[in-house]
């Protein structure tokens, strides 16, 4: 007897929400927290299939863009 399993899954639809408001300026934080959340996010796109799934890039400050 034997077993045998495959993992699969669906295209993901994922919306990326980031706060580019100066609360992330390097002035008012004592930090380069712009810096963190572009490598942050760079890294966070890169875990999902380009050819499979899609994303939406949402920007806000004191708008959306």
């Amino acid at each position: 007897m034997g077993a045998f399993g495959e993992a699969t899954r669906r295209p993901l639809e994922i919306s990326l929400v980031l706060d580019s408001s100066g609360s992330l300026d390097r002035s008012f934080a004592g930090i380069d927290a712009i810096g963190f959340l572009r490598t942050a996010a760079t890294q966070f796109v890169q875990y999902f299939d380009d050819q499979m799934d899609r994303m939406a890039l949402t920007r806000f400050a004191s708008g959306v863009v």
